[in-house]
């Protein structure tokens, strides 16, 4: 008999009045039957945890070097020219949340530098400072930048609750609406920094919006690239989990979908820029792949899933084949010929976008051919000679499981809606974030059985196993800062 049953028995057995409490009692007995993740037990073949892929020694020397090339004076990296770079401070983000105070400081002290970068009427942000003093800007405005510091504004707004770090986020994020994006929803490449009206650029972007456009506006480049509207994507469903502003992910849902009908390659992967026959490029598979993924998590709609799988699927996402990789997370074993080529098609900062990808879709999906593929883009990376930086974020990425948390309940429920909504602004990007709704069948990873609950409940998951079934959103935020907190 099992321990259900008994209850039951029991309850009947202690009359009416218990038999109340017999359904409260059953759900915490199915709750603690609920087996640890498949990570912490890896099975060949399931899509088990396989371990971390940097060692202690390799992690202190990356650190080491990425520590060494932030300005702790001026923010930023050490250099001639003052941007947001996107892996140093996503890292640093990270480092903070996780008690790092230097990484804090130095975080919040480029966030607040490469402010200066804003643009005053319209409010989109330059490209770069020319000027160590982040005040000799460019004037150009690439949509890359803008959808990287939207991220990344977003992200620190989740990471220290500060209001201006959003409200930098809602600038540029409503220049990038109201210039860079078509009529049916894309995204265009970027606007020049150019000055008409006979004027030279800080003699122009001085001038208030009125007046600029009695002048006329810069040249604004009408191209719609499947890499940089993935970076927007991205973006713009980051503000959707740091806000619940519906219209964030519906611009991003749009500008997905038009990339889809209009970029996508038969087979998988997408193609740059013509809608004419044009072979599938990496970089724009891999930020589709991410910005598929990225609306997956959001919304817990499986078609989003199922997208990211074919664009997994494509011949540009097989590093090993076309470069010759022997030794998977081996970057001694470089093949010099492999890395040749490589480098003629494609960046290292395109290798890890990849690999993160992957290594998302593995995590997702529970098919270990995509942690194969994930280690492979990783292992090209290393090969190219990739910044400290970025092999850190996509090394703890690859050999660590994310926070994972899932949602049990219909998707017409209040209840399991409102606990899903509770889930939006966790601190980290890093995160596998389900709905599982049972009429829609097992979930593409099932490597956690959840219990049958009367009710709708939220699960937060670690590498040690699961919590508890929680059913309020205050308890389940708790429950995920804890399970964020500084071990």
């Amino acid at each position: 008999m099992d321990k259900v049953s008994i209850i039951k028995m029991l309850a009947k057995g202690l009359g009416t009045r218990w038999r109340t409490r017999t359904r409260a009692i059953a759900n915490i007995v199915l709750a603690l039957a609920i087996p640890v993740s498949a990570n912490a037990a890896p099975r060949e073949g399931s899509g088990a945890e396989t371990g971390r892929i940097l060692s202690a020694i390799q992690r202190a020397e990356l650190t080491a070097r990425y520590r060494s090339s932030r300005d702790t004076v001026l923010g930023g990296l050490k250099g001639p020219r003052r941007f947001l770079d996107a892996d140093s401070v996503e890292l640093a983000l990270a480092l903070a949340r996780d008690g790092d105070e230097a990484s804090k400081q130095w975080a919040e002290q480029t966030l607040d530098s490469n402010r200066k970068l804003v643009d005053p009427a319209w409010g989109g942000i330059y490209d770069y400072s020319s000027g160590e003093d982040w005040r000799s800007p460019s004037f150009s405005k690439g949509i890359a930048s803008q959808a990287a510091n939207v991220l990344l504004y977003a992200y620190a707004f989740r990471v220290f609750g500060e209001q201006r770090h959003l409200s930098t986020a809602r600038a540029i994020a409503s220049y990038m609406n109201a210039f860079l994006r078509s009529i049916d929803g894309a995204y265009l490449s970027g606007q020049d920094g150019d000055a008409p009206g006979g004027l030279t650029p800080a003699e122009y972007f001085a001038l208030d919006d009125e007046k600029r456009r009695a002048k006329g506006l810069p040249t604004i480049h009408a191209s719609r690239y499947a890499d940089e509207n993935g970076m927007a994507i991205v973006a713009l469903t980051e503000m959707f989990l740091a806000t619940g502003e519906e219209p964030y992910l519906n611009d991003a849902t749009t500008a997905a979908q038009w990339t889809l009908v209009n970029r996508a390659v038969q087979g998988g992967g997408f193609r740059h820029d013509t809608p004419l026959p044009e072979p599938a490029r990496l970089a724009d598979t891999a930020w589709m792949g991410r910005a598929l993924l990225g609306l997956y998590a959001a919304t817990g709609e499986r078609a989003w899933l199922t997208k990211a799988r074919e664009v997994a699927s494509s011949n540009v996402l097989d590093f090993n084949r076309r470069f010759s990789l022997n030794d998977r997370a081996a970057a001694s074993v470089c093949q010099a010929a492999g890395v040749a080529k490589a480098r003629q098609e494609l960046s290292v900062g395109d290798a890890l976008v990849a690999a993160r990808f992957l290594n998302g879709l593995y995590r997702y999906s529970g098919d270990g051919a995509y942690r194969r593929a994930s280690l492979d883009a990783y292992a090209l990376a290393q090969c190219m000679g990739a910044e400290a930086r970025g092999l850190l974020l996509a090394g703890d990425e690859i050999g660590i499981a994310p926070l994972h948390v899932t949602t049990v309940g219909g998707k017409g429920d209040p209840a399991a809606q409102a606990l899903f909504a509770a889930t939006r602004p966790i601190p980290a990007l890093y995160v596998r974030r389900e709905w599982w709704d049972r009429t829609e069948g097992a979930l593409p990873n099932p490597d956690v059985q959840y219990p049958r609950l009367l009710k709708a409940a939220a699960f937060v998951c670690e590498e040690q196993g699961c919590s508890l079934p929680l059913y309020g959103a205050d308890e389940l935020t708790s429950r995920i800062a804890r399970a964020l907190s500084p071990k």
